[in-house]
């Protein structure tokens, strides 16, 4: 998608009314006007809003997401959810997290998701580790998630460990970088000191590179 300079005015204001939305619930129309003509949109509320316990998608709390990445498989999404910082991280640390919008149930890993619902992938827990179910593990600073292209693997990048890991979403084993891991294991497949402050996570379409923007001084993609 091209954005040309005169629609920056509208999505300055579309940004906005995304803001706006996540406290409210609801589905809200919004006729917006740019200088090319008026463009009408409705945004709904899929995830997020409440303070329920439960977990329907559309009443489950979502802290401070920061990030969201689609399904490759069309099921839904993962929102990384949690601190931005070292210093806002909440007790439960960063959380990736899957909202189930398709019709039927999903299972990632070792979790069945009902529709419309959202389940806990990744973090929240207090383990360290590799070969760990990822629900019990501590994530201290995520900056960024990338799904594999295929749906099963979703990398999680850990720069203050230095590291790439891997979750296994799927329902077999899975080898990522010489590594077996089980369904719904998280194990770190990559460490290297140009990880440090690292962010921007990208996983190549055919040959499942990883990419990611250096946090050191003169780093590079």
């Amino acid at each position: 998608m091209t954005l040309r300079k005169q629609d920056n005015q509208l999505m300055r204001f579309v940004s906005l009314m995304l803001v706006l939305l996540l406290s409210q619930p609801t589905t809200l129309p919004l006729l917006a006007q740019a200088s090319g003509g008026a463009l009408n949109a409705t945004i709904s509320t899929v995830a997020g809003g409440g303070l329920a316990a439960t977990l329907p998608a559309r009443q489950a709390p979502l802290m401070n997401p920061s990030a969201v990445v689609p399904d490759p498989r069309g099921r839904g999404f993962y929102v990384l959810d949690g601190g931005t910082s070292l210093s806002d991280v909440p007790p439960y640390g960063f959380m990736v997290r899957f909202a189930n919008t398709s019709a039927q149930t999903v299972t990632l890993g070792t979790l069945s998701i009902e529709a419309g619902s959202i389940g806990r992938i990744a973090g929240g827990g207090s383990a360290e580790g590799d070969d760990l179910p990822a629900s019990t593990v501590v994530m201290d600073n995520v900056p960024a998630i990338a799904a594999d292209p295929g749906g099963d693997v979703l990398y999680v990048l850990t720069p203050l460990r230095n590291s790439v890991r891997a979750v296994n979403v799927g329902t077999q084993n899975v080898t990522v970088a010489g590594k077996t891991i089980a369904p719904g294991a998280i194990t770190t497949i990559a460490t290297s000191d140009t990880l440090t402050g690292a962010r921007g996570l990208a996983i190549h379409p055919t040959t499942r590179e990883i990419y990611y923007i250096g946090g050191q001084a003169g780093s590079n993609i």
